[in-house]
């Protein structure tokens, strides 16, 4: 028997291996999600893909290899090319 899982951890080669050719990375991210959701799994995601966003309850910020802040995702004002911090 398997157990359930809670957390899941992936980077872009984790995801190359389930999918080698041409990565889809909306269908991932919507996959993603939905696992979330419906299986209550706490999904953790390192990447520069602004459209993980989207998706994301918390926004972990990383400068220089140390956490430079924690931000809600609803605290965030998302528009193209721009992502700032709700007044």
């Amino acid at each position: 028997m398997l157990n359930p899982i809670d957390q899941l951890i992936m980077e872009r080669r984790s995801i190359k291996k389930f999918k080698p050719d041409a990565v889809d990375v909306e269908e991932i991210i919507e996959l993603l999600k939905r696992l979330s959701e419906e299986k209550d799994v706490t999904i953790i995601s390192a990447t520069h893909d602004f459209k993980m966003l989207n998706v994301s309850d918390q926004v972990v910020w990383i400068r220089d290899g140390t956490v430079d802040k924690i931000e809600d995702r609803e605290e965030l004002s998302i528009s193209i090319g721009k992502i700032d911090t709700r007044e």
